[in-house]
C-alpha cells in the first residue's frame, strides 16, 4: 500500500511539473500575446484526449500544438489566422465552442428543434387537460348502463 501511495504522489508530482514546464517555455513580448496564448490553450481540445484542452494535457501532440501557438502568437498571426490554422489542421473538433457552419449547424440546432417540441408537447397536454374529454358519458348512455346491471341483479 505505501508502494501505491509514493508511485502516486510521484506521478502527481511529475505530472505538475510538466505542466508548469510546459508553461515556463514559452515567451512573449507583452502581456497581450501571454493572455492570447493563455486564451487558446484554454479553448482548444487536445486531438488524442479524451475532452481535455490544451492546458491540462500531457500528450506530445499537445505539447507541440502549444509550441506552434507559441510560435504563431509571436511571429504576429492573428486570432482568426490561428483559428483558421487549427481549423484546416485538425477540423472543429480542435474547438471547444465550434463555430457555425455548414458541417456544424446540427449541433446548433438539434437542441433548439427538441426544446421547440418538447414546448409544443408540453402546452398540448396544458391544454387537453382542461377540457373534457372524449370519455364522457351521455345521461341516454348512463340510463341504458343501468337497466344492464338491474336486468343481471334480477
Amino acid at each position: 500500500m505505501r508502494l501505491f501511495l509514493t508511485l502516486a504522489l510521484i506521478s502527481l508530482f511529475a505530472h505538475n511539473n510538466a505542466v508548469a514546464a510546459a508553461e515556463d517555455t514559452h515567451t512573449f513580448a507583452n502581456a497581450e500575446q501571454q493572455q492570447r496564448f493563455q486564451h487558446f490553450i484554454k479553448t482548444l481540445r487536445c486531438p488524442m484526449c479524451d475532452n481535455q484542452n490544451l492546458e491540462g494535457s500531457n500528450s506530445a501532440i499537445s505539447a507541440d500544438l502549444r509550441d506552434e501557438l507559441a510560435r504563431m502568437i509571436n511571429a504576429g498571426k492573428t486570432d482568426q489566422e490561428i483559428s483558421e490554422f487549427m481549423s484546416m489542421r485538425y477540423g472543429d473538433f480542435i474547438f471547444y465552442d465550434p463555430p457555425m457552419n455548414r458541417n456544424t449547424v446540427w449541433l446548433w440546432l438539434v437542441p433548439l428543434l427538441l426544446a421547440a417540441v418538447a414546448v409544443l408537447v408540453l402546452v398540448r397536454l396544458a391544454r387537453s387537460k382542461g377540457r373534457p374529454g372524449d370519455a364522457a358519458v351521455s345521461a341516454e348512455d348512463r340510463a341504458r348502463a343501468q337497466r344492464l346491471l338491474d336486468q343481471e341483479t334480477e
